[in-house]
């Protein structure tokens, strides 16, 4: 704690228990990477500004309480042991700006309250500890409300991995996926995996979503500036569906 932290080169934090990095004045920065492991919470309390790649991973819990500024690659992981023991949240109206650089997110849950951008950079989204994911209006292990996507500016970004279980889509709007100009990639493609489009019809620019097992398609779906991709072991359609792709 101070009025504020200079790290001066690369420099490696690292905390058997809690890691907390709190400067009321200043903020904290560091002129190089930054590498912060913590083997309980990471909690950082005000603006930290870094001119390289940042990682901080967090065996339980990875709090941003203030704007997250980087340089470089930048990975911000809670949950780190994948025991369903840590979410990765930002506080409201708090931004993480990688400055055009690629990010993972990787948690039990994350709590976007605030806003995430990449700019045109690649994003990926991933669960720790294999849990279900859900989109929009619906209450899974790992979820994301229509709010919190809307808050996030990206180029492509994947969402899931070979690890991650069934995901489910409700009522994703046009406005709500806006932000992610590149391509969207859900990737259910553990085993048995099942992606399920539900409810209220979903809107994206670009889609390609993958399954180890079904893709039930329950409602309208429509892809409004590229291509949708639909992979899976059985694609179903239940009910007169439409699907929109506004290109192939």
């Amino acid at each position: 704690e101070g009025e504020d932290i200079v790290l001066a080169g690369a420099r490696t934090l690292t905390s058997a228990g809690n890691l907390t990095l709190d400067a009321s004045v200043d903020g904290i920065v560091s002129d190089n990477t930054l590498t912060a492991t913590a083997g309980l919470d990471i909690t950082v309390n005000d603006d930290l500004t870094t001119a390289g790649d940042t990682s901080l991973v967090a065996e339980n819990s990875l709090s941003i309480n203030g704007n997250l500024t980087t340089a470089g690659v930048t990975t911000l992981t809670a949950d780190n042991d994948g025991n369903d023991s840590g979410d990765l949240t930002l506080a409201a109206s708090k931004t993480i700006d990688t400055n055009e650089n690629a990010a993972t997110l990787t948690a039990s849950d994350i709590v976007l309250g605030g806003s995430l951008t990449t700019g045109a950079a690649a994003l990926n989204l991933l669960v720790s500890d294999g849990g279900t994911i859900g989109l929009g209006d619906t209450d899974k292990d790992f979820d994301l409300t229509g709010a919190e996507l809307s808050r996030i500016t990206a180029g492509d970004v994947q969402i899931g991995d070979s690890s991650s279980s069934d995901i489910t889509v409700d009522n994703i709007t046009a406005l709500n996926s806006d932000g992610m100009s590149g391509m969207l990639t859900l990737d259910a493609t553990g085993n048995d995996a099942s992606i399920s489009f539900d409810t209220v019809a979903s809107f994206f620019n670009s889609l390609t979503a993958k399954a180890d097992d079904e893709i039930a398609i329950n409602v309208d779906l429509t892809t409004d500036t590229g291509d949708m991709i639909l992979e899976g072991e059985d694609i179903v359609l239940a009910g007169a569906r439409t699907l929109t792709s506004a290109g192939n």
